[in-house]
Parts: C-alpha cells; sequence; structure tokens
C-alpha cells in the first residue's frame, strides 16, 4: 500500500523530537511492506534561518519533503483565512510533486488535527482516502479552545477514520466532540533497549519532557523537597528545555537540592537512552498525556515508571511496571517516591522491557494501523 504520511516535520540536531514520532511510524510501515513518503508544511516561527520553497532529504529510506514560506504567526495578523490559504497551496504543490516520482497514494494519513486538516483538504480535491492520528495534548484537555473545537469539529467527521493514541484520549475526543475513534498506541522507537544495569545504593531517578507548566516538573521538585530520604540516598535528573527553565532552576535551588537534582536540558536521541539506561526509576508528574512515550521508552529500558493518573499511561503502566499517584499533589507524588526505595527490588527490569518491547513494537503497531488502512480503502 502506498501511504502518504503528513507530518509536523522531521527530527533535526536543533530540533531532535521535532516530527521525532511520525518518522519513527513511518519506518516501521515501510519495515512492514507498505511505499511511505513523508510530507511536511513548517508554520512555526523561528528566530533561525530556514530554507524558504520545497526541500527533500531521505532519512534511512523515507524520502521526505517539507515546504516553508512563512510563519504562521506573520500571516494570522492578516488573516487566519491567509494562514489556511496558504497552507493549503503549500500542500498541493507538496502533493504534486510528490506524485510525479511516486504516482497516487492508497491513502493519505495525519498525525496530529493541523495535518488531519490537511489529509482532509487533499481527500477532497483528489477522492483519495484519509486517516487521522491524534497525539496532540490538547485534545486531552477537558476544555478546548474554541479554535480547536472548530478546527476538530470540521476536520474529524471528514477523515474516513479517526485513530487516537490512547483510551482515555479516545474518551475525551468523544466527551468533548461527540466523535468516535479507533485506539492504536504510539510506538517504541528504535535503541531503547534493556541493559543490566542495577542500582548500587543510591537511586538515579530520571524524568523527561518539555519543560513547561502542564508538565509538572515543579511538582516532581516540591514532592523531592518533602522526601525524608538522606540526601546521598538519590539523584534526579530532567531532561528537556523550555519556558519554564529559569523557575525551576530557582525552586531547586530554593529547596537546596541543586547537589541532587540537575536540569540537563534538550538532548539528542542517543544521549536520551543512555541516560536511560544509567537510571533506577522514571517519573511521570504531567498534569495530563495524550499517551505518554517518554514513559514507554523508559520501560523499554527496565525502568520502573512512577506515573501521575494524567491519562494517557493508562494503558500501559501497571503493577507489575510502576504505581500511580495523584495529579498534582506533590505528597502523593513524595509518598510513591518513597515507597519505590522500599520496593525497588521488586521489579523484574528484563521482563518489563521484553513486555513493552512485544506490545509497542512497530510490527505490533503497524499490524493494528495496517487493519485500519485496509478497512478504509476496501470501502472507498
Amino acid at each position: 500500500m502506498k501511504i502518504l504520511f503528513i507530518s509536523r516535520g522531521t527530527p533535526s540536531s536543533r530540533d531532535p523530537q521535532w516530527g521525532s514520532f511520525e518518522l519513527d511510524q513511518a519506518k516501521a510501515l515501510r519495515n512492514y511492506g507498505h511505499d511511505v513518503v513523508l510530507l511536511s508544511v513548517d508554520r512555526r516561527f523561528r528566530r533561525y534561518y530556514r530554507k524558504h520553497g520545497i526541500t527533500m532529504k531521505v532519512i534511512d529510506g523515507i524520502y521526505c519533503y517539507n515546504s516553508f514560506y512563512l510563519s504562521a504567526a506573520v500571516t494570522n495578523i492578516i488573516s487566519p483565512k491567509l494562514t489556511d490559504f496558504i497552507r493549503n497551496k503549500q500542500i498541493e504543490r507538496l502533493f504534486n510533486k510528490v506524485i510525479k516520482k511516486f504516482g497516487f497514494p492508497d491513502i493519505v494519513y495525519g498525525h496530529y488535527l493541523p495535518n488531519s486538516c490537511l489529509a482532509v483538504y487533499l481527500k477532497n480535491k483528489y477522492g483519495i482516502p484519509a486517516v487521522g492520528i491524534e497525539h496532540w495534548s490538547k485534545m486531552g484537555q477537558k476544555d478546548l479552545t474554541p479554535l480547536v473545537y472548530n478546527q476538530a469539529k470540521q476536520t474529524y467527521p471528514c477523515l474516513d477514520a479517526l485513530v487516537s493514541v490512547s483510551t482515555d484520549l479516545k474518551r475525551m475526543i468523544k466527551q468533548n466532540l461527540g466523535i468516535e475513534s479507533y485506539v492504536v498506541n504510539n510506538m517504541l522507537g528504535d535503541g531503547f533497549d534493556y541493559v543490566d544495569n542495577m542500582h548500587k545504593g543510591i537511586i538515579n531517578f530520571v524524568s523527561t519532557g518539555n519543560l513547561l507548566p502542564i508538565k509538572g516538573f515543579d511538582v516532581l521538585i516540591e514532592a523531592f523537597s518533602l522526601l525524608s530520604r538522606p540526601k546521598d540516598s538519590w539523584h534526579l535528573n530532567i531532561i528537556g528545555s523550555g519556558k519554564e527553565k529559569e523557575n525551576l532552576q530557582k525552586q531547586i535551588e530554593d529547596c537546596d537540592l541543586q547537589n541532587n537534582i540537575k536540569l540537563l536540558g534538550r538532548l539528542q536521541k542517543s544521549d536520551v537512552i543512555s541516560n536511560l539506561q544509567a537510571s533506577d526509576v522514571f517519573i511521570v508528574s504531567s498534569h495530563t498525556e495524550t499517551f505518554g512515550v517518554a514513559a514507554l521508552e523508559a520501560l523499554a529500558c527496565g525502568l520502573p515508571v512512577i506515573s501521575t493518573e494524567c491519562g494517557g499511561p493508562r494503558d500501559f503502566i501497571t503493577k507489575e511496571n510502576g504505581k500511580f499517584c495523584k495529579v498534582n499533589d506533590p505528597q502523593s507524588l513524595s509518598d510513591a517516591i518513597d515507597d519505590m526505595f522500599e520496593h525497588i527490588d521488586d521489579y523484574d527490569r528484563k521482563a518489563i522491557s521484553e513486555d513493552v518491547h512485544s506490545r509497542f513494537s512497530g510490527k505490533a503497531i503497524s499490524q493494528q494501523l495496517t487493519s485500519i488502512f485496509e478497512s478504509v480503502v476496501n470501502k472507498h
């Protein structure tokens, strides 16, 4: 089957997470036997230079085409309708360029609501079936903004199938919009493997994510400040960058935990993997997560996970591989951390890794997606 991905973009040294989920899934579907091409329309506002027009690169055998002209932040000043018009013309130009080389796709597959909009545009113009998959954290919130609500109401019903990456996200989309969706979890990327590296005395905790309020890192720091354990018995690394960095660093220093808690900034994937494999426990402190790929990656490395009851992780965290605590509750999180000191040796790290690799491998997720794609194409 010929599958045309519409993604946010592709990872780079400057932004290693941008489009990483989409690219990993594209590779998995290609390995499963599909022909895959990836398109992206870059609408971001960035202070660094990006080449205008259409660019192409091949990443691990995947042809990736990108279009950049103007940031949506600029065109929205004039008119949001102008932004939509330019965006649609960009995806149309990309599409016409790609079909000259690869022919018409069997299906258009958009990741995240804004790109599902583009999938619907191509469906309406060229009669190609369209599937959308939703990861967007904004769709997991109780109260959608009017802009997001209207965009979803106009887009989702026009898709031939909508996929949610977790049971909780499926529930929220149904609750907010009255629209049903399939559930196919995010897949595990390459390289997140178990290494036999048991802790020796000190317990090394790790957490990853953008340094934003929704990730609850302030709650995590406060939870450790409430811990009665000796300071020489634990260490925490927080991997990620974002606007809360200065506030979090000040909080760490105010709690006199600067020798225990380190903000490592944004790291390349290989360095993230190395940090996970050198750690003992992973922590999710988020207020909400549509799925929680970072926690899944930690499990794949054999780490038990402490997570807030933030939605998506319910699909894969069990008593065999971790524990839950309350959202936005420093004492509840601190109690869970303290309990981990007593029970860390109860977890079978190798079994945790093997289970996650079995259920969330590229092959397993590709099988589920292929079933949906085939059903859509056969009905079209």
